[in-house]
């Protein structure tokens, strides 16, 4: 926990939440259209694309 408190922190408190059903969605997208596996931390930049809300 101290970590993520930290990593925010050294982002000027920037962070999004991605909830794990939008994970797996993104997941199985990628897998079934791209024949791809993404590791799941990299599929959270992939969900969190659409929001926008990265992009302050």
């Amino acid at each position: 926990m101290q970590e993520l408190v930290e990593g925010i922190e050294k982002t000027n408190r920037c962070a999004i939440a991605i909830s794990d059903g939008a994970l797996l969605k993104e997941l199985s997208f990628i897998a079934s259209s791209e024949r791809a596996f993404v590791c799941p931390e990299g599929t959270l930049a992939f969900a969190a694309a659409p929001s926008g809300r990265w992009l302050d």
